[in-house]
């Protein structure tokens, strides 16, 4: 529910605030006042697009604030699911702007956001019916989405499966049009598939080997090097008896000596026969080590031989060892289906009939579904429109079964209507006046509202092309549907700003070189003088006056009795 607006900057509407109440609110004005432009407001906070006249001429930006109480608790868990912290009053506070440049930001309870989010909440919030609305009623394609929204949440269930099979469906065709095309040229591509399968698999090869073969391949290439480093190690650890080794060795004999005069120098001689013996250990490893470089460069040609050869497989099948293993799965999963094709088309087909069956299921499923709920609201949508004063209108929705399947099952949904007495249903299109598709959208978001998780329901002139005795009945259905969603209806008939809960007024006023576009909460009295307006035009008798305060009073006593 919305419960406050403000608005600075946009067209004529220099700054302006509204509250609002659940129940019923009625915006009411004269020809060109901007009742749109508060409308067009909401819609522009909620995700609507906006061109640059939206701005206030003369101002560098137009912002637009509302705050809407979350009293429905998966809009609150979307909210908070998008990091948007929600304190215990379950308020969100929606702002958003638009520079001269065309740039918009968004923020919600202060977090700035992408209009993708704003977008995927705002469904939730508000669900506006313009002028223009009429236009879902007479596109046939948009009847079965009217439907579905009457049903039971099983029928989201049914619409999933339904989609899965139908993917799977699809990929089965694919991949056995595939088959089919392949095995069709099996003979030569077959042999070379084998070759190049036998080829990679007898390379044997292994991740990460070229770069093992390339550290080999350099330490090969500088054999001489690293012989005749560890030669001259060999030479200083013992080389014609002054190496390390050999001092090493006096030395101990010295400590020895010094063991036999001073027992404390034994700590000394164990120290020192422990790096002679380590040392001895380092000239043997290092001798063995010396001895074990091949110099020869038979093993670099191998080394180099292997590289060769992998750069070979590479030119051919993929530019590093990965590739060519991955083309290697790929060739194999290739040669399956052409010595499998026959038995892998058989598990296909097979599957695919079992999804055939499985679809049918579904499709059947949903048009029982949808054919109980249309029953349903036949009747609900019937005793409305006769509440409205088409009391021998039939409203019939055809659902009928057709071959083609698709994401919403195979159903045809037609709304047909009969406004008179002895007329066969027919389309929309072909038969429902202005004033009677108004009573008719009127009637869906009635007969929905109970069950409709949108907490506003906002009517740009939903009374067009009604008057008299059925503007009043419009109005009492727009009370009957204000006790449960809150209701924002745009009207130029008393009948209905009558009803008001909370009636805004909304004024055009020149003063200086500008003019502007103001907007207000209406008390008792200012209402009965805006309904007097509406009843009279511009100049308001006393009887006028009278006749607007008796509406008032009638209509609250409807509300009372109802």
């Amino acid at each position: 529910m919305i419960e406050h607006l403000d608005i600075k900057n946009v067209a004529l509407i220099k700054s302006g605030e509204v509250d609002f109440i659940k129940g019923l609110n009625i915006i009411s004005g004269e020809t060109g006042a901007g009742k749109s432009m508060v409308i067009n407001s909401v819609k522009f906070l909620l995700g609507a697009r906006a061109g640059k006249d939206f701005v206030r001429q003369g101002e560098e930006k137009a912002v637009v604030t509302g705050l809407f109480s979350l009293e429905n608790e998966e809009l609150r868990a979307k909210v908070v699911e998008y990091g948007i912290s929600v304190e215990e009053d379950n308020n969100l506070l929606i702002e958003r702007s638009l520079n001269e440049s065309g740039k918009s930001t968004i923020k919600l309870n202060g977090k700035t956001v992408t209009l993708a989010i704003l977008k995927e909440i705002s469904p939730y919030l508000v669900d506006i019916h313009g002028q223009h609305d009429h236009q879902s009623l007479l596109n046939q394609a948009k009847h079965m989405e009217i439907l579905d929204a009457f049903c039971p949440v099983e029928i989201f269930a049914l619409k999933k499966t339904l989609s899965d099979y139908l993917r799977e469906y699809k990929e089965l065709s694919k991949k056995a049009a595939e088959i089919t095309a392949k095995s069709g040229k099996a003979g030569e591509r077959l042999e070379r598939l084998k070759s190049e399968i036998d080829e990679i698999e007898k390379a044997s090869l292994q991740m990460g080997e070229e770069d093992e073969l390339h550290e080999r391949q350099k330490t090969l290439q500088l054999s001489e090097k690293l012989r005749e480093n560890a030669a001259k190690i060999i030479g200083l650890m013992d080389g014609d008896g002054d190496g390390i080794l050999s001092a090493i060795n006096q030395a101990l004999r010295l400590v020895l000596e010094n063991v036999s005069i001073d027992k404390e120098a034994a700590v000394l001689h164990e120290q020192l026969e422990s790096i002679s013996i380590s040392l001895g250990e380092f000239s043997r490893d290092l001798s063995a080590y010396g001895d074990s470089i091949d110099s020869s460069g038979y093993e670099l040609s191998q080394v180099e031989a292997r590289m060769e050869f992998i750069y070979m497989l590479k030119r051919k099948y993929g530019s590093t060892v990965e590739e060519i293993l991955a083309y290697c799965e790929k060739a194999k999963e290739d040669y399956e289906i052409y010595t499998d094709a026959d038995d892998m088309l058989k598990k296909i087909n097979i599957r695919r009939k079992e999804l055939n069956k499985k679809i049918t299921e579904v499709c059947n499923a949903l048009h029982k579904l949808r054919s109980e709920q249309a029953k349903i609201i036949e009747g609900q949508i019937e005793d409305v429109l006769k509440e409205l004063e088409m009391k021998d209108a039939k409203f019939e929705v055809s659902v009928l079964q057709k071959t083609q399947v698709g994401p919403n099952g195979n159903d045809s949904v037609v709304f047909l209507i009969s406004p008179n007495l002895g007329e066969e249903p027919k389309e929309l299109a072909k038969i429902a006046s202005g004033g009677e598709m108004s009573r008719l959208m009127l009637a869906l978001k009635s007969v929905i509202s109970n069950a409709d998780s949108v907490g506003t329901f906002i009517f740009d002139e939903i009374d067009a092309g009604v008057s008299g005795r059925t503007a009043q009945k419009v109005a009492q259905k727009l009370d009957f549907i204000g006790k449960v969603q809150q209701i924002i209806c745009i009207t130029h008939l008393p009948q209905i700003a009558a009803m008001a809960d909370n009636h805004i007024l909304i004024e055009k006023i020149s003063g200086g070189k500008r003019t502007e576009t103001i907007i207000k909460n209406l008390d008792r009295n200012e209402e009965a003088n805006e309904i007097a307006r509406l009843l009279g035009g511009v100049k308001i008798t006393a009887a006028t006056l009278s006749n607007a305060k008796e509406l008032k009073v009638l209509a609250g006593e409807y509300k009372v009795s109802s």
